[in-house]
């Protein structure tokens, strides 16, 4: 029930750049207090915090090619399934 957690979203441009020690690519990722929150109670229970990171080759109204990102809490399975009350908002 992977869908019980917040995603979070984000994008990824060729860096464009004669460096050959520089990333080929930079960008950001927001995430949501919500995610932050679901973190942070499997943190809590002692579970390991993933993120899965999914992404789409886009490209920009000026033409520019990109990676569009999403990202999801990836819990590890104990045999319970998450909560349906939302999580904990530390921020709230």
């Amino acid at each position: 029930m992977a869908d019980a957690y917040a995603k979070s979203k984000g994008v990824l441009f060729n860096n464009e750049t004669s460096n050959t020690q520089a990333p080929n690519f930079k960008g950001n990722i927001v995430v949501t207090k919500e995610q932050v929150a679901s973190l942070i109670d499997l943190l809590k229970k002692g579970e390991e915090a993933k993120l899965q990171i999914a992404g789409w080759h886009k490209t920009s109204q000026s033409g520019k090619d990109y990676i569009s990102l999403q990202t999801d809490i990836k819990a590890k399975l104990t045999g319970s399934e998450p909560s349906e009350e939302p999580p904990h908002n530390p921020f709230a």
